[in-house]
């Protein structure tokens, strides 16, 4: 069965694929990306601001734009912020560091995993799947 949802959008229902945007609205926004790729392109050190009244792109379709890391921009300002500690950034959700510490975190190795001791009783079920019977 197809996954029919509302455009996030317009509130059209469509069958959904990988965005919460239907075709019309991906399509449109698609564009969108495109005039301030050119436009950024030709003008590398436009402020937002000035590219967002260029194009006619509103700057929370920018600001989306930089979030997914679709552009980069230097002069980005305060339009984007890391998510963890607030630093601007040029695009994405987090700074540098963040995602180091992320990147530490789920790398390094527990510290209770080289101590952890298995229960007394872990032979006892050795993995297989048990079933229990009603109330017979």
């Amino acid at each position: 069965m197809e996954d029919v949802r509302q455009c996030q959008e317009c509130g059209k229902l469509f069958v959904y694929r990988e965005k919460p945007l239907c075709h019309a609205c991906l399509s449109a926004l698609d564009e969108m990306f495109l005039k301030v790729r050119d436009y950024i392109y030709d003008h590398e050190h436009a402020e937002v601001a000035e590219i967002s009244r260029e194009t006619q792109v509103p700057l929370k379709t920018i600001q989306r734009f930089l979030k997914e890391e679709r552009l980069s921009l230097t002069t980005a300002g305060d339009l984007v912020r890391c998510e963890v500690c607030g630093k601007p950034i040029a695009c994405g959700r987090f700074c540098e560091g963040c995602k180091e510490v992320f990147k530490s975190a789920f790398t390094e190795k527990p510290k209770h995993a080289a101590t952890h001791a298995p229960a007394a009783d872990a032979g006892r079920n050795k993995g297989a799947m048990h079933v229990k019977y009603g109330d017979k």
